[in-house]
């Protein structure tokens, strides 16, 4: 589960919280299949990511706003997110009209980095090509060493600590 940024324009909606859906997902949902469908059926409070998988192996990521959902399944066998929408097949119904407001633009990015979209998409276009590299058997050790990378950045972490923690951005 990740808190998507705004690309554009921030709706204001009623809708699902995201820690409610989880709960019913967990209760209710024994597939990645039915946790899709899940997402698609409800009205998302706020921009979410959310990565599911099961014990036969299926696996997806559903980029939920309170707009529009999206849905992406594995290429090649894998599946990146990130905590910026990557996009992917429409699950829902298109935007509609609804009360916006603009988000500051200093919340847009920061200098020389692009824009939080840019960003998302170096660390899912990095994470994934580590991921390749490291097939067919991806170990914990090549988990860690994604996980510990500066260079899209995935991460931004001090590594002073020998077993690498912390590794998140």
């Amino acid at each position: 589960i990740a808190s998507l940024p705004v690309r554009r324009e921030a709706e204001l909606a009623p809708g699902v919280q995201w820690s409610i859906l989880v709960d019913m997902i967990s209760e209710c949902c024994v597939t990645v299949e039915e946790a899709v469908e899940a997402c698609v059926a409800v009205q998302h409070l706020r921009p979410m990511s959310y990565l599911f998988a099961d014990a036969t192996g299926a696996a997806a990521v559903v980029e939920a706003t309170p707009t529009e959902v999206r849905v992406r399944h594995p290429e090649g066998g894998l599946v990146v997110a990130a905590n910026v929408a990557q996009g992917g097949e429409v699950g829902s119904k298109a935007e509609e009209d609804r009360p916006t407001f603009a988000l500051p633009d200093a919340l847009r990015g920061r200098p020389g980095e692009g824009d939080a979209a840019e960003r998302g998409q170096r660390r899912v276009q990095r994470a994934t090509q580590m991921l390749r590299d490291a097939l067919p058997g991806i170990s914990e050790q090549d988990v860690r060493r994604i996980l510990r990378d500066h260079e899209a950045p995935i991460c931004t972490g001090d590594h002073a600590d020998a077993d690498g923690a912390p590794w998140g951005t």
